[in-house]
């Protein structure tokens, strides 16, 4: 059965414990620790030490397609025009399937690292080398939706964080407008 009355003894020495510690918390505040910043979002000092001072990840919904642009595929020319085959067959809810096609741009390779990059972007290319490129990507689903959720945020459901906000907390923003 919880006591319900406390002695003299007991009841000062709760409270002193608690007046201790808001003792000691005015004495962290005073001295910053505990202090409030101005703005939540504001850059602070990461956990680890580092080069970075910005990311920019690019992602277009609907953007154009990695064999146009850092992924060239030169099966497709040698294949170019045929139909798929294998195992299973290949279904098309919409019209029917036509034959392979490549890439209509040429690709070459630029910097030192010899990153290939599409004549779609030659202001690009000029900066293969400051580039960091993944093309070992793969997801859980084979639909586009929850693939991309898996790209944006490690999980195939809705409402998980996404890299964007993962480099915000890391390396705080300026924008005061930021949610």
């Amino acid at each position: 059965m919880k006591q319900l009355f406390y002695s003299r003894r007991e009841l000062l020495s709760q409270l002193g414990g608690g007046i201790a510690g808001v003792a000691f918390a005015d004495l962290l505040n005073r001295n910053g620790v505990l202090a409030q910043s101005k703005s939540p979002l504001a850059p602070k000092a990461p956990h680890f030490p580092t080069k970075v001072k910005a990311v920019i990840s690019i992602f277009c919904y609907g953007g154009v397609s990695q064999v146009d642009t850092f992924d060239p595929k030169p099966a497709l020319l040698k294949y170019q025009g045929e139909t798929m085959t294998g195992v299973g067959e290949v279904r098309a809810t919409m019209g029917t399937p036509g034959g392979l096609m490549p890439s209509p741009w040429q690709f070459k390779k630029h910097g030192q690292c010899g990153m290939e990059i599409s004549e779609l972007f030659p202001h690009v290319a000029q900066h293969a080398d400051d580039l960091a490129l993944i093309r070992s990507m793969t997801a859980l689903s084979p639909a586009h939706g929850p693939a991309l959720f898996q790209m944006n945020t490690g999980s195939i459901l809705a409402g998980h964080p996404s890299v964007g906000s993962w480099v915000t907390y890391g390396l705080g923003s300026e924008n005061e407008n930021l949610p």
